[in-house]
């Protein structure tokens, strides 16, 4: 299944318009048009972003490339994950910004979230991962905001595109880093879905974390039942494991 008939299934299962949905998400109504009638097979980040949070979703899933279930951890180190880690957010001036806003280094978070031993406690922590990525989107708008990171735009001898590129600097570089935040908090919250799941099939936990707009989809139910499965295959494995120990 494509980008655009998984956006059209969670839209219907939130039962909202493509009108609605646009809004929503700050898009156009012909933006959600095409891309669900498959006339936008690449659509942007930033896109998909603000649609997967309208949808009470990732973009990973939105693409079709949600991590096999397996413990929490940093994300695989493709070209997006790779920018994401030494792009702005590795900044000095950048990471202490971020630091002050409650962000969380890599390794602090994967110890923290490892913390966590059932769903009710990453349901909080999902809360309080996109509370956050909000805060620091939201500052990033801010002029104040930009030129303290990136200074303000000099001007002085400056004339035609070097001028315009100049005076935009500012607010090209917040953008670049409000997506690279986005990316990280997108790769961690996805990272904690799995390791509920991983706690529920282990037994370690009698539920896992579910999507609100799950709960009673088909998708949701067909993900439940193997998910079902695999807590089965685990118990009868590890019973297996303890009979042959005990001969």
């Amino acid at each position: 299944m494509s980008i655009g008939p998984r956006v059209r299934k969670r839209r219907k299962a939130q039962r909202l318009s493509q009108e609605q949905l646009a809004s929503q998400a700050g898009l156009t109504w012909s933006a959600i048009q095409r891309l669900e009638a498959g006339q936008v097979t690449d659509p942007h980040y930033s896109t998909l972003s603000s649609i997967a949070h309208v949808l009470g979703t990732t973009v990973a899933e939105l693409v079709g490339e949600e991590p096999a279930v397996g413990k929490v951890s940093a994300p695989p180190d493709t070209g997006k994950a790779k920018l994401a880690t030494e792009g702005l957010m590795s900044r000095p001036d950048v990471a202490s910004w971020l630091a002050e806003g409650a962000h969380l280094d890599r390794e602090t978070f994967l110890s923290k979230a490892e913390e966590y031993k059932d769903e009710d406690d990453i349901a909080l922590m999902v809360v309080e991962l996109r509370e956050t990525r909000d805060h620091f989107i939201d500052a990033l708008r801010r002029s104040e905001t930009q030129y303290a990171l990136f200074g303000r735009p000099r001007v002085e001898g400056l004339t035609g595109d070097d001028r315009i590129r100049e005076v935009f600097r500012p607010v090209k570089m917040a953008r670049r880093l409000a997506n690279e935040i986005r990316r990280e908090y997108s790769a961690r919250e996805v990272g904690l879905v799995n390791y509920s799941k991983v706690l529920f099939i282990e037994g370690t936990a009698d539920d896992y974390f579910v999507y609100e707009h799950e709960r009673d989809s088909e998708y949701g139910r067909e993900r439940h039942e193997r998910i079902l499965e695999a807590r089965e295959a685990a118990a009868r494995e590890l019973e297996r494991t303890y009979a042959e120990a005990l001969v």
